[in-house]
């Protein structure tokens, strides 16, 4: 007979509720599996550092410790911060890291709450503006999802690089299957749900179709992003996820990251709604043009908002696009833009910075037009 039969009842209801404790708090903690690390937009002082951590099969926030040391062992740590992970971002966490040595290795990691211990980075601070300092770095950019696992990321950790730049189309919207992969199915990966008629750009859905959602649009490109970390055999390299771990780098968006066809011409006139079964789901973005200076497509009935205030970079379709970007990559916070005289850049992000050097200024711009 068991034991505990033989307690008061009042004994058994505390000793169940214990155990219903336990496997909740088990539950609330559950351990995460990190997509990956990456550092970028490097100062001589400062770093932003990101990271993914999700159980899968129990998605929640986690609560994260970054650990950035000297040495690649952690033998002793530098500086440690803690951050959590945000499901409105596909469970991303980012942080800018400020008071680090200029031209200085480091490395970091992150830890999850049970202890989980994630992939090690490394970075380089820049020099001292006055400083004497060669460089070393690399730079591409278009990674297809066609081209998974991307063979040559693997030979990034032996370059010893002192940062490296993508160079946009950070990801490719469209689908990689079948039809376009030589047959190569363990490839597939379908195309987002597009947003407009690349034919008409109106946004209107023709028979038969249903354009994306602010939500499908977040979905489908986080998917896409995370693809760039993940393996496409069992066993097999995790496509970007050493090379982003393998220096610091610096990343720019360009047409694919928007490539919903109605948000990839830049800043003409953002026009009417968009998105859903009946092309209202997204109160702007309809009709957008961009040959005619931002003057309206003539003949196009649906680009009628000239107003200088209101234009497709500031559509929620655009502003959804651009934040999942700006989640997947370690850019870091440069604030807002402030130009009254420009309704085009006024008020939105500022995705640049300028990093001075002794012998040159190297200019960074994180987002560039497919234009220039």
């Amino acid at each position: 007979m068991n034991k505990a039969t033989n307690l008061p009842s009042y004994f058994r209801i505390i000793r169940t509720s214990v155990a219903i404790w336990l496997a909740y708090s088990s539950l609330a903690c559950a351990n995460v599996n990190f997509t990956g690390v990456a550092a970028g937009d490097a100062t001589s002082k400062s770093i932003s550092v990101w990271t993914r951590a999700v159980n899968d099969a129990a998605p929640e926030v986690s609560n994260l410790t970054l650990q950035i040391s000297h040495k690649s062992s952690f033998s002793k740590i530098h500086t440690s911060a803690t951050l959590t992970t945000d499901p409105a971002k596909d469970y991303t966490a980012k942080i800018d890291i400020d008071h680090l040595r200029p031209a200085t290795t480091y490395f970091y990691r992150f830890v999850g709450q049970n202890g989980e211990i994630s992939n090690i980075g490394k970075f380089k601070t820049a020099p001292e503006a006055n400083e004497d300092a060669s460089v070393k770095f690399a730079f591409s950019g278009d990674n297809d999802g066609l081209m998974r696992p991307y063979a040559l990321a693997a030979t990034f950790p032996e370059q010893d690089l002192d940062f490296y730049i993508n160079l946009g189309d950070t990801i490719y919207e469209n689908a990689s299957n079948v039809a376009g992969d030589n047959a190569a199915n363990w490839l597939n990966s379908p195309s987002v749900t597009l947003s407009g008629s690349s034919a008409s750009l109106n946004g209107v859905p023709v028979a038969g179709t249903t354009f994306a959602t602010q939500v499908q649009l977040r979905a489908d490109y986080s998917k896409k992003y995370r693809e760039n970390f993940s393996p496409v055999n069992t066993g097999g390299q995790n496509s970007l996820q050493i090379l982003y771990a393998s220096q610091g780098n610096y990343t720019t968006y360009d047409n694919h990251e928007l490539g919903n066809r109605q948000y990839i011409n830049g800043g003409a006139p953002a026009g009417g709604s968009v998105g859903g079964p009946l092309g209202t789901d997204m109160l702007t973005g309809r009709g957008v043009d961009a040959r005619a200076n931002g003057a309206g497509n003539p003949g196009n009935i649906n680009d009628t908002n000239k107003s200088t205030k209101d234009f497709i970079n500031r559509s929620v379709g655009f502003l959804t696009l651009q934040d999942t970007f700006l989640s997947y990559h370690p850019i870091a916070n440069h604030g807002i833009i402030t130009a009254p005289s420009d309704p085009r850049t006024d008020g939105t992000k500022k995705l640049y910075l300028v990093v001075p050097t002794n012998q040159c200024r190297l200019f960074f711009i994180n987002e560039l037009p497919e234009w220039v």
